[in-house]
């Protein structure tokens, strides 16, 4: 009898132990801190640490949910948005969105429905990208989707190097260039080029792939969202590069107009 009631304490320990190992795992991967600039590194850092999620007692559909760049992109936008109306702008940190996504989970129906949002994802990923370019065309129906170097405009230029995997770039899009009086500054006064770059799967040949190239022979940098600015004659004469701030990159635009 005494072994036994031993035997159940040591196991109570045990449990408890682990338990305790959990909570501090799971504290350690909910600091992670998103950066300014995502690159292939920081996606897959970003992977990595969802995909442990299971300590923080998130299960295997919500961490798909999590790792899908279209749901965590919709987390970050309300959480840059929030950030915005309070006018409180702090470092992102995956607790922070993580505490966006427990709005979702107190939901009544979502237990239920859950795997049915998951999918839902899983197909708006696909067709994400094109929603937000031609959301971007309404904003600025004279922008274009192609850049020849070498050419002139009757005005100076600015070439938007975005990602279709950056949340950054769906941040930065939603929150600041479809801010009004961005949109009214550049359309006024820039020939705007919303150029696509660095997807997974990038052909040689394609468009994305001479996107990048010419990102990096003009402006020396392969990071996305940036914004690079050509006069008349499409000399580089500006680099803007990404931060969640309106008033920043007006002030900064007027600089160049």
């Amino acid at each position: 009898m005494l072994k036994a009631i031993i035997n159940v304490i040591f196991l109570g320990a045990i449990v408890n132990m682990s338990n305790a190992q959990s909570a501090n795992f799971c504290n350690e991967i909910k600091v992670y801190q998103f950066p300014e600039k995502f690159d292939e590194e920081s996606r897959k850092e970003l992977q990595s640490n969802i995909s442990k999620l299971s300590l923080c007692g998130y299960d295997s559909i919500e961490i798909k949910l999590l790792q899908n760049s279209s749901f965590m992109g919709t987390l970050v936008n309300e959480v840059a948005l929030k950030m915005l109306r309070s006018k409180k702008i702090e470092s992102f940190t995956l607790s922070t969105v993580l505490e966006e996504f427990e709005i979702i989970r107190t939901d009544k129906s979502y237990q239920s429905k859950k795997e049915e949002l998951l999918n839902y994802y899983i197909q708006n990923q696909k067709s994400v990208e094109n929603q937000r370019v031609k959301e971007m065309s309404d904003v600025y129906p004279n922008s274009t989707t192609k850049f020849e170097l070498n050419s002139k405009s009757k005005h100076k230029s600015i070439l938007y190097f975005t990602n279709e995997k950056s949340l950054n770039s769906k941040s930065f899009e939603n929150v600041v260039l479809k801010n009004e009086n961005i949109a009214q500054l550049i359309n006024e006064n820039f020939a705007f080029y919303i150029l696509q770059t660095h997807v997974l799967k990038m052909k040689t040949n394609s468009e994305e792939k001479r996107n990048q190239d010419l990102q990096i022979k003009l402006f020396e940098t392969n990071v996305q969202p940036f914004l690079g600015i050509l006069d008349k004659n499409g000399k580089v004469i500006g680099k803007i590069h990404y931060k969640l701030d309106v008033n920043n990159l007006y002030n900064e635009l007027n600089k160049y107009k």
